[in-house]
């Protein structure tokens, strides 16, 4: 006869089913009396031996009576049994323990060194890495140490004099795409520990790659790399470290995410932490388009070059022996140090040219940059009736093309005016060179321009010799020097009362200036029809005619 058959519910066989099919993860080593293993050898178990199964007690056996004793290091257990030893450079993940004398340590959690693989461990199941780079180690937060793996089969762990400070790139965020590798998180080390960055990274900013850096004797940590992020949660490392001043990300996140840390790069590429200090402008060595300022001395931004012509930053880095010695102009796009901002020595008759730039440095009061041969500051000066400095940044093929002029109660570019001009090369016309102030408050000097030679600076001369310069401003004004000091007033003809001046502008001496109620302008003394000689009353000496 047949056995009667039985109807099971198909619920239960779901169970029944699932339940076979799911396997429990071990999270710890078998102990030996779990496997009814109650006696284990002494001896230590040869190479051919380290194979099989394992159980644990006050030390790892080999799960089977008289079973030998695993040797002091690290080995591998599977999570599926608890049991099985894995090769550790087959093995991808599993049960991490350490022999040691007298000890058994179970490997629970964060990044462990093993035969020179690394794994990270998250509730007691390790995981091989499959990454390059720098981690933090068990005992990083109070040690200055971390794991280098210059390849996924070669780590060790580098601490002390090996492990220089500075930041590096926390490999367990790396991500690779296109041949770029990119981070999330960095690593920080100082002098007694390495941590993960404690404050949110800024975008755009810099931070020194420890890797390779040194300390001079009696110098400052010296950086060979840079590392970049381009946001919060984006970095890469950049090995040029090229010539330049960047903008710092140490402490950044800590501020508000303003930056209030530089670093600056010499030409041999060697780069170091560079203090903000308040007012100090830099071009970017990231952007040569943008320059670095400092509102304060916690606070600096990038920001695009101002390229309108006459404009310039004082150059902050370029300094010596507190002179600065160079600006930054952007004219064109490109910033670009001017060398003492062009301006050129006295040489034989030549007056010595101080070049003029109007000030770009954002929420700047002194509105004008003056440079000499020998430096470069920002000036309180302001501007007077008839006065002008040569614009430095339009030197070009031996001669300047622009200038700085004082009208409307202001000094402006004449360039970059609205709708730009150029320096007037009428005949008579001239400026008092603002830039040839001297020590007295006094300026000798004068600006004239043509086209062909641009504009260049004579020195005026006295009343007592009759010249006068129309003012190239106020062309109703005449430009006079007494007493070594050049300025601009009314000529203060009237009616049939001409004013007459001989015309400084001229080197010949064959022009003269007659001015009227309502302007002034330089004729020529004598037509070449008219051989008879010409006398006009000189208008600053009263006992005096002009010839």
């Amino acid at each position: 006869m047949f056995q009667k058959l039985k109807r099971i519910p198909s619920t239960f066989l779901l169970a029944l089913a699932l339940f076979k099919g799911v396997s429990a993860v071990e999270t710890a080593l078998k102990a030996c009396s779990a496997l009814s293993v109650t006696s284990h050898g002494t001896d230590a178990c040869t190479a051919t031996e380290i194979t099989g199964t394992f159980c644990l007690d006050t030390s790892i056996y080999k799960a089977e009576a008289s079973g030998c004793k695993l040797p002091d290091g690290d080995y591998l257990f599977s999570t599926t049994d608890g049991k099985t030893l894995i090769p550790i450079a087959t093995g991808k993940s599993g049960l991490l323990y350490n022999i040691a004398p007298g000890s058994v340590t179970q490997r629970a959690n964060g990044n462990q060194l093993a035969n020179s693989y690394l794994f990270t461990c998250t509730s007691n199941t390790c995981t091989e890495s499959t990454k390059v780079g720098y981690f933090l180690t068990s005992g990083s937060g109070s040690a200055k140490e971390l794991y280098h793996c210059s390849s996924t089969t070669s780590c060790a762990k580098k601490s002390g004099n090996g492990l220089p400070e500075g930041y590096y790139p926390d490999a367990s965020t790396a991500t690779t795409s296109g041949g770029k590798t990119t981070y999330t998180k960095l690593l920080l080390c100082d002098s007694s520990k390495c941590v993960e960055e404690p404050t949110a990274l800024c975008a755009t900013s810099y931070y020194g790659y420890g890797e390779e850096a040194i300390t001079p004797i009696g110098g400052s940590l010296t950086y060979k790399k840079l590392i970049y992020c381009e946001t919060a949660t984006s970095c890469t490392i950049d090995t040029t470290a090229a010539k330049g001043v960047y903008l710092g990300g140490k402490g950044c996140g800590a501020s508000s995410n303003k930056v209030k840390s530089l670093i600056n790069c010499t030409a041999n590429g060697v780069c170091v932490d560079l203090a903000a200090t308040q007012n100090a402008n830099y071009i970017d060595g990231s952007n040569a388009s943008k320059v670095i300022q400092c509102k304060s001395n916690t606070e600096c931004s990038s920001d695009t070059g101002e390229v309108k012509a006459g404009y310039a930053y004082l150059n902050s880095g370029d300094v010596d022996d507190a002179n600065v010695k160079s600006v930054i102009s952007c004219t064109g796009g490109t910033c670009t140090p001017l060398p003492f901002g062009n301006a050129k020595a006295a040489s034989g008759t030549a007056k010595a040219i101080n070049t003029g730039f109007m000030n770009a440095r954002t929420g700047a009061t002194n509105k004008l940059i003056v440079c000499s041969t020998t430096s470069c500051a920002e000036s309180t000066e302001t501007g007077a009736d008839g006065q002008a400095i040569i614009d430095g940044s339009s030197y070009a093929d031996g001669k300047f093309t622009n200038l700085i002029v004082y009208g409307s109660s202001a000094l402006v570019a004449l360039a970059a005016k609205a709708t730009p001009e150029t320096p007037s090369s009428v005949a008579g016309h001239a400026y008092i060179d603002l830039g040839s102030k001297d020590a007295n408050s006094n300026y000798p000097n004068i600006i004239k321009c043509d086209s062909n030679n641009g504009c260049t600076v004579i020195e005026g001369e006295l009343p007592a010799t009759g010249v006068g310069y129309i003012d190239a401003i106020t062309t109703k004004n005449i430009i006079t020097c007494a007493s070594g000091s050049c300025t601009s007033t009314a000529s203060v003809a009237s009616g049939l009362d001409n004013k007459f001046y001989i015309d400084g502008t001229d080197a010949g001496k064959t022009k003269y200036i007659a001015c009227n109620s309502t302007q002034c302008e330089s004729k020529t003394a004598v037509p070449e029809s008219d051989t008879a000689d010409k006398f006009y009353p000189d208008s600053q000496t009263a006992t005096n005619i002009i010839k």
